[in-house]
């Protein structure tokens, strides 16, 4: 298939996710969590590492809400990853717009 999940666990308990899909016109980051206790542990370098090597890219396509994109402050600076577009159709939320960085979202 086109996709891959990383999940990474700490003493048998989900610390992590990414969901990822590579196909001919995409290399996107789908679905990326770190549990809430388990921040600031390095988690996400660990899956995002894992992630870019299937992925074959630093900068792959990822959306998010406006309102989660401080969560991810960091890891954009890290990676340098470019905010390409803004859609204002509020997908994720009523409340926030949809952020695209690295590319454009292909359907």
């Amino acid at each position: 298939g086109t996709g891959e999940a990383i999940i990474c666990t700490i003493n048998n308990k989900i610390a992590g996710v990414a969901i990822l899909k590579r196909d001919k016109t995409e290399s996107k980051i789908c679905t990326f969590l770190v549990v809430e206790k388990y921040r600031g542990k390095h988690i996400a370098t660990k899956i995002l590492e894992q992630a870019f090597k299937y992925l074959g890219t630093t900068t792959p396509l990822i959306t998010m809400s406006e309102n989660k994109a401080p969560m991810f402050k960091h890891i954009i600076k890290k990676y340098n990853w470019k905010l390409t577009k803004i859609n204002y159709k509020k997908l994720y939320n009523i409340n926030s717009r949809e952020l695209i960085y690295n590319g454009k979202l292909t359907k």
